[in-house]
């Protein structure tokens, strides 16, 4: 039932928790979500946010306990124009990983129309972040999908901060490995600008780039910093196959690290 001590009109349902109707102000919501009553798991970095509505997150069960998950766990990491995207196709054609976005879950989930994908393009639409937990669900979702037969797994363009990388690891699953694409800022900016001219993209005019490239060295460094004792570092300021050149001795060091760990 609703707990009385809650003004923001909003109706708790315990541990599956939604809002139905909410037609306070930014402030109550705020005070609604500190009192724990109707929005219990709201993560506080990502603002005022609010869950969708149905998208059955349980706490109890699902989300409580990590997978155990017997190969490696990659997060793939680089700035916007690194060539990340490139590599991780070029891993598992090599490596056959399973390739994970969580941008690519987000759009998935949209296209198919679930009623969670219809809460999460409402949210989309706005421009407003999707909630913490509802991502992780989904890259715990595909992650188990493929637990029998996965012989590892890239996690691309994930974790965006320290604390989304503490909570896959405590609600998903453990990481064992960080990759990051080093590249310099005026090489991103020339390969997005360069990208620009040819996709006609609106997110990669010069002052979105530097807004962007500058977002993600913010970001990341915590990142980088928090997981350093299993980052590889990979200069990605070459052309893609001597990139790649650089790529195949990491990754066959964390194939075989892991298969030794068994």
């Amino acid at each position: 039932g609703a707990n009385s001590n809650c003004n923001s009109g909003a109706h708790c349902r315990g541990s599956i928790y939604s809002v139905d109707r909410l037609e306070s102000g930014p402030e109550e919501i705020r005070h609604c979500s500190t009192c724990r009553c109707c929005v219990p798991f709201l993560p506080r970095s990502l603002g005022v946010l609010l869950p969708p509505r149905n998208h059955h997150v349980n706490k109890s069960e699902d989300m409580k306990e990590p997978l155990k998950v017997a190969v490696p766990v990659v997060f793939v990491f680089g700035g916007p124009g690194s060539g990340k995207g490139t590599q991780c196709m070029k891993i598992v054609k090599k490596y056959d990983f399973t390739h994970i976005s969580s941008g690519d879950l987000l759009r998935e989930e949209v296209q198919a129309g679930t009623d969670r994908g219809k809460e999460i393009n409402e949210i989309m639409k706005k421009g407003d972040l999707v909630p913490l937990d509802v991502v992780l669900q989904l890259l715990k979702e595909a992650i188990r999908k493929k637990l029998a037969t996965a012989k590892g797994y890239l996690i691309d363009g994930y974790p965006r901060n320290v604390e989304q990388g503490e909570r896959f690891e405590k609600e998903v699953c453990k990481c064992t490995d960080l990759v990051y694409f080093e590249v310099t800022d005026e090489t991103m900016k020339k390969r997005l600008l360069a990208r620009g001219q040819t996709s006609g993209r609106v997110d990669d005019n010069e002052e979105t780039i530097k807004n962007r490239i500058k977002t993600f060295r913010d970001e990341s460094a915590p990142v980088i910093e928090k997981y350093n004792a299993i980052v590889h570092k990979i200069s990605a300021e070459e052309d893609e196959e001597k990139v790649f050149q650089m790529v195949v001795p990491v990754f066959d060091k964390i194939v075989e690290s892991k298969a030794t760990a068994k």
